[in-house]
């Protein structure tokens, strides 16, 4: 997960084919989605995760992508071709992130 002040959080995917997508416990506001899958099993069991996102404003959808792996992080081309950087931390799950960057 891309958080706003340039911190990469990497979380584990729980989420196996043939458990639920969503909760139906959880009900979001008019206008909102509640994420499913594998992002969503994430978003309801880590409150930090549910904190910073909120509920969804679209539909999970797939995007082809290009990636490129290099010492010590990636690159990755987004959506509208837009390009981040990220880091991993050799001490801790995540890192940091730059981006987008220009196409």
């Amino acid at each position: 997960m891309l958080q706003g002040d340039g911190t990469l959080v990497i979380l584990p995917d729980t989420w196996q084919e043939g458990m639920p997508a969503s909760d139906p416990n959880q009900q979001p506001p008019a206008g909102l989605l509640q994420p499913v899958r594998g992002f969503g099993q994430a978003w309801r069991t880590n409150q930090s995760v549910k904190s910073a996102l909120g509920w969804a404003t679209q539909a999970e959808r797939s995007l082809s992508s290009y990636w490129q792996s290099f010492e010590g992080g990636a690159m990755f081309v987004g959506e509208n071709g837009l390009i981040y950087a990220i880091f991993l931390s050799p001490d801790a799950p995540g890192g940091t992130y730059l981006g987008p960057l220009s196409p």
